[in-house]
């Protein structure tokens, strides 16, 4: 009999989670978060709430993921968004306000999957907008400035940047193109002065500058080229003056000078020649326009 009463008593126990109630605290005293957890995952209603008291997000979780409605406040109180979960994913309809309650769009998701947009805050400008693949940012999106022009246009797989990326100033004349893979800068890289000619292009290979880099000038002349390996200078460079002509050139190794340096006069004579190894200067000999030997100061 006792082993029967011993065996009752402990089944609420094992069958049984226990949920429990769930508050935390700005450091001013004001609650921050409300809600109840079940064997430790978020279960039911919850709110959060800004260091004066004012409600700034309330939904659903179940399992420890959003489910359900969730409805966002701005600091007037106005509805910010309402959307709907499923599951940890949008999952349903989706309206989003400004901050005088206006709506400024509505659309559906099945599953995380669907087209989002995002605003400014300040202004209810278009701030981004492409599609969502379970929940991830996937296919062509497009960011923009506050005043309506183009910032940036690109593609996502699973969330990770791929392809080509194109940069765009305010003016809308393009600042840089690039590419990347996996979400990591690798291919030809172009940038552009805000009047659209080219500044500089070069390969990138894994976010670091690979073979040879050339930089111009916004007249369009040639004003320096160098070899990259893993980011590091190596090889040759070169400089050029504005009217296009040699400067001045260098070796590298590993981003160090090694070897010889020249430096030239506007009409093409050596004024300098300097000896280096592992960037320190061993010896120098400097000349005047006639070629006649002068100290280096």
């Amino acid at each position: 009999m006792k082993k029967i009463l011993l065996l009752f008593l402990l089944i609420p126990a094992i069958g049984f989670s226990q949920t429990e109630p769930y508050q935390s605290y700005h450091d001013n005293g004001q609650l921050e978060v409300s809600g109840q957890k079940e064997d430790g995952d978020k279960v039911g209603l919850w709110r959060y709430y800004h260091e004066d008291g004012q409600l700034t997000t309330e939904g659903n979780w179940k399992n420890d993921k959003s489910e359900g409605l969730w409805i966002a406040y701005w600091d007037n109180g106005e509805k910010r968004y309402i959307i709907n979960y499923k599951n940890g994913e949008y999952h349903g309809e989706l309206t989003r306000f400004d901050i005088s309650g206006i709506e400024l769009y509505n659309t559906n998701f099945t599953n995380g999957n669907g087209l989002q947009k995002w605003f400014y805050d300040e202004t209810g400008q278009l701030r981004s907008e492409g599609r969502l693949k379970n929940g991830d940012n996937e296919g062509i999106w497009t960011y923009y400035y506050d005043n309506g022009q183009v910032k940036s246009k690109g593609n996502y797989i699973s969330d990770n940047k791929n392809g080509s990326w194109i940069y765009y100033y305010e003016n809308g004349k393009t600042s840089t193109q690039t590419s990347f893979k996996d979400d990591i800068e690798n291919g030809t890289y172009k940038s552009y002065y805000e009047s659209g000619k080219l500044k500089v292009s070069g390969y990138i290979l894994d976010e670091e500058r690979d073979e040879i880099w050339k930089w111009y000038s916004e007249n369009g002349k040639l004003s320096s080229t160098g070899n990259y390996e893993e980011g590091l200078r190596e090889g040759l460079s070169r400089w050029y003056n504005e009217n296009g002509k040699l400067s001045s050139t260098a070796n590298y190794k590993n981003d160090e000078r090694n070897g010889l340096s020249k430096s030239y006069y506007k009409n093409g004579k050596l004024s300098w020649e300097a000896n280096f190894k592992n960037d320190q200067l061993i010896s120098e000999t400097c000349w005047d326009e006639d070629r006649e030997e002068i100290g280096c100061e």
